[in-house]
């Protein structure tokens, strides 16, 4: 909610409307961020670009995988995206926070997250959350 008022009128009291900006659809941001990414950019440089933290753009790009508009491959290998999906069905109490330190350094966040997007995905398994 933006609000146009100068000091001058806050301190006459003068009634202060306040002035809403549109709503964004819901998904633009993601969107934007797709967008940028399929046209060639990393994470990195959309997050600077889009004045984002790179977790937010990890974020909205991760959940393109369980739409199949992005592979899994793009984020995590084959190989470390089964790693991710044993440890979390073998123990499916475990956060993020919990498989990242399990897993250890070989293994970022953003590949622990594709991985568990790409549970969503297939069919007749339940998701890892």
């Amino acid at each position: 909610v933006a609000v146009a008022v100068s000091l001058s009128d806050a301190q006459s009291g003068l009634a202060v409307e306040k002035v809403k900006k549109p709503k964004a659809e819901k998904g633009a941001s993601k969107r934007i961020s797709l967008d940028l990414f399929k046209g060639g950019m990393d994470i990195e440089q959309i997050a600077r670009q889009r004045n984002l933290a790179k977790s937010t753009i990890a974020g909205h790009l991760t959940s393109f995988i369980v739409t199949g508009e992005i592979e899994v491959g793009a984020f995590v290998t084959e190989a470390k995206r089964e790693q991710v999906i044993s440890l979390s069905r073998t123990h499916p109490e475990f956060t993020s926070k919990n498989l990242k330190e399990a897993l250890g350094d070989d293994f970022s966040y953003l590949e622990i997250r594709a991985s568990l997007e790409y549970t969503r995905m297939q069919p007749g398994v339940r998701p890892v959350v």
